[in-house]
C-alpha cells in the first residue's frame, strides 16, 4: 500500500497568521489533509506569545491550554483532531491585546503627577517638579499614539508594547523623583496618598487629631483593665476569698485604691504638703 503522508501547514507568528479583531488578536493554524481516499489523525499546536496567560484566551478554538517550561509560556493544543480526505481545517485563537499600556494606569500617573504638581506649586521645587511633569506626559502621549497605531504589524505592535514598556518603567522612576521632591516639603513619601483635603483643609486634620486621641483613650482604658484583671487574678490566687465575690470584691477594691492613689495625689499636692507638716 502506498504510504499517505499528511501536510500539516500551521501559519502562526507571522503577519498572515495573526489578525486584528477589534480589540483582541487572532492566532491562526491550518491543517490540510492531501489524501483522496484516507482520514488521518494529527496533533495541533498553537505556541502563545509569553505575555498570554490562560485568563487573556477569548476563544480557545476547541482546543486545550498546557504550559511548556522550555518557553515559559502557554500554547493551545489537541493531542488528535480527525481530518477527513482532502479536508482544511482553520483554528484560530482569539486573544486579548495585552500588548497595551491599560488606559487606567496612564489616566493614574497623570492625576498622581497633578496632585504632585499642585502641592509643589508655591515652593522651590515647583521649576524642577514642572519639568518633570512636561517630560512624563509627553512620553505617555508617544505611547497612546504607538498602541493605537492599526498600521503596524503584528511584530511591530509586540515591539512598540515592549519599547513602551521600558519607556513606563522610566516613567515611575520620575514619579518616585517626584516624590522625594514632595518629602521636602513635609508631604507622605507617596504622592497616592497626599489627598488634597488632608492637607489643605484644617477640618480634616481636626478630625485625624480627634480619632488619635479616641485611640489614645481607647488604649489607655485597655492596659487599665489588663492591670487590674492582673491584680484581681492574683489576689485570687494568693487566697484573698478564694473566688468568692464577698472576700474578693474587698480586695479588689484595695487594689483599685492603688491605682487611683497616684492620681489624686498628683491633683492634690497640697493636701500632701499638709499631712507632711
Amino acid at each position: 500500500m502506498k504510504k499517505i503522508s499528511l501536510f500539516l501547514l500551521v501559519l502562526m507568528m507571522t503577519s498572515s497568521a495573526l489578525v486584528f479583531a477589534g480589540a483582541n488578536i487572532k492566532l491562526r493554524v491550518v491543517a490540510v489533509n492531501p489524501s483522496e481516499d484516507r482520514a488521518q489523525k494529527v496533533p495541533i499546536k498553537i505556541n502563545l506569545p509569553k505575555e498570554v496567560t490562560p485568563a487573556d484566551v477569548v476563544d480557545s478554538a476547541g482546543l486545550e491550554i498546557g504550559y511548556d517550561s522550555e518557553r515559559a509560556a502557554y500554547y493551545a493544543y489537541s493531542d488528535s483532531v480527525e481530518l477527513k480526505p482532502k479536508e482544511t481545517r482553520v483554528f484560530e485563537v482569539e486573544i486579548s491585546d495585552v500588548w497595551r499600556v491599560p488606559d487606567e494606569q496612564m489616566n493614574n500617573i497623570r492625576t498622581q503627577t497633578a496632585r504632585a504638581l499642585k502641592h509643589l506649586e508655591n515652593t522651590e521645587y515647583f521649576g524642577q517638579a514642572k519639568g518633570i511633569v512636561d517630560s512624563i506626559e509627553r512620553r505617555m502621549t508617544e505611547i497612546q499614539v504607538k498602541q493605537d497605531d492599526d498600521t503596524l504589524s503584528r511584530e511591530e505592535h509586540i515591539g512598540a508594547y515592549r519599547v513602551n514598556q521600558v519607556m513606563m518603567a522610566q516613567i515611575k522612576q520620575d514619579v518616585q523623583q517626584l516624590e522625594k521632591l514632595l518629602q521636602h516639603t513635609g508631604a507622605p513619601p507617596s504622592i497616592e496618598f497626599l489627598k488634597d483635603t488632608v492637607f489643605e483643609e484644617k477640618k480634616d486634620m481636626d478630625r485625624i487629631t480627634a480619632w488619635r486621641v479616641i485611640l489614645g483613650i481607647v488604649g489607655f482604658l485597655g492596659v487599665l483593665g489588663a492591670v487590674f484583671f492582673a491584680r484581681w487574678f492574683l489576689a485570687v490566687k494568693a487566697g484573698k476569698g478564694a473566688g468568692n465575690p464577698e472576700e474578693v470584691l474587698p480586695a479588689v477594691n484595695e487594689h483599685v485604691a492603688e491605682l487611683l492613689r497616684p492620681a489624686e495625689n498628683a491633683a492634690n499636692p497640697n493636701q500632701d504638703n499638709r499631712k507632711a507638716g
